[in-house]
């Protein structure tokens, strides 16, 4: 190719124009053209190795493909030109193959172009089909299991989020209900140290009340005595003295009652304040407490890590049912397939033996239709000896149900059979005493 580039220069061109004017023969969508130009360009590389090559048609940069399709539009096939049939090859070109001669046709005729088009494309679709097919299965084998274990690591992760923020704010409403109850607390306290103070107030005020009356009574006790000398009856005055030294020492026991009363009021008064100070320092601890926990946003760590081991313990669930297994009740991890097998297993065992019952039931029923047709048939001629006979084959029959009854009861359906069963045998044996009766 670069044999084509001449006289020092790096760049070779050639054109070909056709004659467009034709439109019946025009190719496709060059039907406002009256004259079209085709244009390669070969330009020599500057390391020396090889030459690039650009197309352009009426002006227009142009691919490789875009021009291999405008010469087959026409019937122009560059790579097998038998459009262009020379003198000497007539006789080649009749003694083609069928094959061969349809060929040539569709080349002639531009269909070669979409025969080519459509191998390209169903060659490209099965390279895309077999490649989306390995996409799919690299997703589903690998991506897809990935995607629902993040799927339910970010539920399980929302659910541990929401928890905190729901024990964060129990914490918060807990510590205000305390610092409530502490002010309500130190309320009350003030109520009852308020209290104490109108009490002491009353009884001072009673206390003053009693000193006055004793200050009388002391007054009255110095005129009477005064009023003794002059007395001439000395069992008056006796009597006097007496009531006098009464009404004295009865004050006196209640000045006495009074004065320890205070004393105990006081003690209560300094205990009560002892206690609204020591409320007031664990109110205002409280409040602290309150306040930091208010500007603090983080976590407990006692209770990250209990959600990190709840976490944890999910995850490894979660991994285990991707393995495929699964913890029994003995807490050991099994495969699914072996527990379904176990459960299939017992399952299998249950009904065998459901099935026993059941047989077990139908041939002590049908034993039973039989005894009790014998019965009826000879009713008329029985003996006490037969009647005794009858009598122990229902016992007889009785007694199986009864060894049955343990699987029976498993079943409702069963446990009906083995119900009218047992009314049956009752039936039977109410008619063999009937028939005793009747005997004698």
């Amino acid at each position: 190719m670069s044999e084509l580039i001449t006289h020092g220069g790096t760049k070779a061109t050639v054109s070909i124009r056709f004659d467009n004017r034709d439109k019946k023969t025009s190719p496709y969508n060059m039907d406002g053209c009256d004259e079209i130009i085709v244009q390669r360009t070969i330009t020599a590389q500057a390391s020396g190795k090889g030459c690039a090559t650009n197309y352009t048609l009426n002006g227009h940069a142009a691919t490789n493909s875009r021009i291999q399709d405008f010469f087959r539009g026409v019937g122009l096939n560059v790579n097998n030109p038998h459009f262009l049939i020379m003198q000497g090859r007539i006789t080649t070109v009749l003694n083609m193959k069928p094959e061969e001669i349809l060929g040539m046709v569709e080349e002639a005729a531009g269909t070669k172009m979409y025969d080519q088009k459509k191998k390209d494309a169903e060659k490209t679709i099965y390279m895309k089909e077999s490649k989306l097919k390995e996409i799919d299965r690299i997703f589903e084998g690998s991506i897809n299991p990935r995607m629902e274990k993040f799927r339910e690591d970010r539920k399980n992760m929302v659910e541990v989020t929401r928890l905190g923020k729901l024990k964060e704010s129990c914490n918060r409403k807990y510590e205000a209900f305390q610092y409530f109850m502490s002010v309500e607390a130190v309320k009350k306290e003030q109520m009852a140290v308020k209290d104490c103070r109108d009490q002491a107030d009353t009884l001072n005020t009673k206390i003053d009340e009693l000193a006055k009356q004793a200050e009388d009574m002391e007054a009255q006790r110095v005129k009477m005595e005064e009023d003794r000398e002059a007395e001439t009856s000395e069992t008056a005055v006796c009597a006097a003295q007496e009531i006098t030294y009464d009404n004295m020492a009865k004050a006196q026991a209640e000045k006495k009652a009074l004065l320890e009363l205070i004393k105990q009021m006081k003690k209560e008064k300094e205990r009560l304040t002892k206690s609204i100070s020591d409320d007031s320092k664990v109110l205002e601890g409280k409040r602290k407490e309150l306040e930091k926990m208010k500007s603090d946003t983080g976590g407990d760590i006692n209770s990250h890590r209990e959600k990190e081991q709840l976490v944890e313990q999910l995850r490894e669930e979660l991994e285990g049912l991707t393995r495929g297994t699964i913890a029994n009740e003995k807490g050991e991890h099994v495969s699914i397939e072996t527990m379904i097998q176990g459960t299939r297993s017992d399952a299998a065992r249950l009904e065998a033996e459901l099935k026993i019952a059941k047989n077990r039931c139908t041939r002590s029923e049908k034993r039973l239709h039989d005894l009790e047709k014998e019965l009826e048939e000879e009713k008329g001629k029985m003996d006490l000896s037969q009647l005794n006979a009858y009598r122990a084959e229902a016992k007889k029959l009785e007694g199986k149900m009864n060894e049955i009854g343990i699987n029976v009861e498993e079943n409702e359906n069963v446990r009906s059979e083995y119900k009218r069963i047992t009314e049956r045998i009752q039936e039977l044996d109410g008619l063999i005493d009937k028939a005793l009766r009747e005997a004698q």
